[in-house]
This record gives C-alpha cells, sequence and structure tokens, in this order.
C-alpha cells in the first residue's frame, strides 16, 4: 500500500498561512526515522505509558496525574536524550519529502529561512509529518510487543 502525498496548510508563528506538501518516506528511510525516534523517546514514553496504564487496559491521563509520577524527571530524561541526538539532522530528515510554498525543504537555505524565529510552525510541521508517515504506528507496534518477562502480547499476525 503506497501513501499519497498530503496537501495542507500550516500557519506560521505570525498567522501566515503556508502552503504544504507532504510525501510520505520511502520505507527503508522511515525505519531508520522511526528507530531513531525510538531511540529517542522510547524510554521516556514507556515510563509516562506505564505510568498512565496504573494497571488498566487503556491509558489515562488522570492515571498519571493520579500516580506517582515524576514529570520533572521525564522531562530531564528527554532532555537528556534530545542531548545526544543531533535533532536538527533529525528533523530535517523528517521534514526532507516537503515543500513548503512549492520550495523543496530539503535544501538547507530554504529549510533555515523558513523556520528562523518560526518554531511553532515547524513544530505543527513535524506533527503532520510524523501523522502522515504513521510513526506512531511504528511506537505502538514496537510497544505491543514489550512486556514483562514471561508475558506476551497478542500478535496482530496470529489469529
Amino acid at each position: 500500500m503506497s501513501r499519497e502525498p498530503l496537501k495542507c496548510t500550516i500557519l506560521d508563528d505570525d498567522g501566515n498561512p503556508h502552503e504544504y506538501l507532504i510525501v510520505p518516506h520511502k520505507a527503508s528511510e522511515g525505519l531508520v526515522i522511526g528507530s531513531r525516534l525510538v531511540a529517542l523517546a522510547g524510554p521516556v514514553l514507556a515510563g509516562l505509558v506505564g505510568k498512565m496504564l496504573g494497571g488498566g487496559k487503556e491509558p489515562s491521563i488522570l492515571g498519571a496525574l493520579d500516580s506517582d509520577i515524576d514529570l520533572g524527571a521525564a522531562a530531564a530524561g528527554l532532555a537528556e536524550a534530545i542531548g545526544r541526538e543531533d535533532v536538527a539532522g533529525l528533523v530535517k530528515k523528517l521534514l526532507g519529502y516537503c515543500h513548503r510554498d512549492g520550495q523543496a525543504l530539503s535544501g538547507t537555505s530554504t529549510f533555515e529561512s523558513a523556520y528562523v524565529a518560526n518554531y511553532g510552525e515547524i513544530g505543527r510541521a513535524i506533527a503532520m509529518v510524523l501523522e502522515h508517515n504513521r510513526f506512531h504506528l511504528f511506537f505502538k507496534g514496537i510497544a505491543g510487543r514489550v512486556g514483562t518477562v514471561g508475558e506476551r502480547s497478542p500478535s496482530p499476525l496470529v489469529p
């Protein structure tokens, strides 16, 4: 199954609209990006989701708030992981198949001029790319196989 490119409008930090064309990543490149995202955020997300589950089946923000979750430690862990990662390189790879107002973001000068003092827009663009490429399903697929020793999650491949 191939995904079609997504056309959408994203507002910059001054409220001006910009037309985006988000082309899905090739499978091999998406796998590398997904792996980097899991390595970056996986440990922190695993701890948060574990607290959110609180023994239930569905994650709950209220369950996380009622637990002894240490949001400061989670944020510090994520900041530490980000500090070890080439964040600019990862973001450029994420947006590498995007066009903003008809200009490919794969070019360094286009990327730099589009996002100077415009971090809200880049955050929204990243979110759209993550969603359109279904990277959340990569996390979910991995998380669905992770459990404590002796536990196995049901396989979606076996009836």
